[in-house]
């Protein structure tokens, strides 16, 4: 069995925040039995990140890549400054040459305005062939909400992997064998990318329509499936002569069209239907919700995973009452560290532990859980805000590896089951 990569290597293939790449850095280093400032650390991080032929081929955003190696140059400068190390009196270099042409280059770059309107984020995925996948996106988080990943995301791939490889699922229980899935803002197209590999999945899903609003998000997320090798097949019987599991494609759909939507949602019969991070512009809050509606009355039994980051109290609220008034079911569930589960309050229906194994200590500022995170059922009120913690204090940040993805949570993320109510 392989060896896992360096912890500092997979953070900062997914753009981690510069500071905790360091800190897992100057951990590797340490593992390594090499002071992390020490000229050959250096040379080393020049090869891990820079000339790393996957970094090549699917570059991270610059503008990460720029800070990182701003912070480690900096904190390299001042310690050795501290220590007033001997090599110094030796007239050996404090920053190695290629070190600091990497970040000149680097900084040359985003000064001259040139820097890329696209970039990748590349996930780990043990137990995969290959073990990397790397996803397409917008080089700046707010350019294009559509291009861009959220941590509702990433929960989502995880929930999915937990209930495909469950006995007896908490969410999709009552829907049999085969599941038909249909994503709502499928932005980038991570789930399948990261799920595909799975047996249960291929076991399972029969059908998976990424959707999205735009014929640029379409497109991109035919790119990065095509990248992965998955390709775009439009009806059953193309996979069975292709030898196929799951049929993939990707579709415009705009919540507002309702007449153009049941055309498009009775032709795909779907009886799952996924939505991460979609709940965050109050006017198209009804519109979402009916084309919920929409797709959830064409198949009995159906459901609907809403995955969300709890931002705005009045946003939420909003959306409650939005699937009231469409005489929908809730049953809600929040994301939580495991290290917090014997305090929680509600049962714990899912854990989600790390896939990587990492000795990296967390940054001081940020309230780490490196041992996973847990799914927690709402008891009582199914429409639990999730807004604030317990004494009505701000949340504190909570960071820590979900899977293969390292997310930092602002707020509390709530999972939100949908179905029509019974007559």
């Amino acid at each position: 069995m392989s060896s896992q990569p360096p912890a500092s290597l997979l953070l900062f293939l997914q753009s981690a925040p510069p500071r905790v790449t360091l800190d897992a850095f100057q951990e590797d280093c340490r593992l390594c039995g090499m002071p992390w400032y020490s000229l050959p650390a250096q040379r080393l991080c020049v090869v891990l990140f820079i000339e790393n032929p996957l970094v090549r081929k699917y570059p991270p955003r610059a503008s990460n890549v720029h800070a990182f190696l701003k912070a480690l140059i900096t904190q390299i400068e001042q310690t050795r400054n501290e220590s007033k190390d001997a090599s110094q009196e030796n007239g050996e270099d404090t920053i190695c040459v290629e070190l600091l042409e990497a970040y000149i280059g680097c900084a040359a770059q985003m000064r001259d305005g040139a820097q890329q309107q696209l970039c990748y984020k590349t996930f780990y995925t043990p137990g995969a062939a290959p073990s990397f996948v790397s996803v397409r996106l917008a080089a700046g988080q707010f350019s294009n909400v559509g291009l861009a990943l959220w941590p509702a995301a990433f929960v989502l791939v995880q929930l999915l992997d937990a209930e495909l490889s469950a006995p007896s699922p908490e969410l999709t229980d009552g829907l049999g064998e085969t599941l038909r899935l249909l994503e709502l803002g499928a932005g980038v197209g991570l789930t399948p990318l990261l799920l595909h590999h799975l047996r249960p999945y291929n076991e399972r899903v029969s059908r998976f329509v990424l959707t999205d609003y735009q014929q640029e998000l379409v497109e991109n997320i035919s790119f990065n499936l095509n990248e992965r090798g998955l390709g775009l097949l439009g009806s059953a019987e193309d996979a069975a002569q292709c030898g196929r599991v799951a049929v993939h494609s990707a579709e415009l759909l705009d919540w507002t069209e309702h007449e153009q939507n049941r055309a498009k949602l009775s032709a795909w019969r779907c009886n799952v239907v996924v939505a991460a991070d979609c709940v965050y512009d109050i006017p198209l809050i009804p519109s979402l919700v009916q084309t919920i509606r929409s797709a959830l009355e064409l198949t009995e039994g159906a459901v609907a995973i809403v995955v969300q980051t709890h931002r705005q109290r009045e946003t939420m609220c909003k959306f409650f009452t939005a699937v009231h008034e469409a005489e929908m079911t809730v049953q809600s569930y929040y994301v939580a560290a495991a290290a917090d589960a014997p305090l929680l309050k509600g049962s714990v229906v899912h854990r989600f532990p790390s896939h990587v194994r990492t000795q990296s200590r967390c940054t001081d500022n940020i309230n780490s859980s490196c041992d996973g995170f847990v799914l927690v059922r709402v008891e009582g009120d199914p429409t639990f805000p999730l807004l604030q913690r317990d004494g009505g204090e701000a949340a504190q940040t909570t960071s820590g590896w979900l899977g293969s993805f390292f997310i930092s949570l602002e707020a509390v993320v709530g999972v939100h089951v949908l179905r029509v109510r019974s007559s």
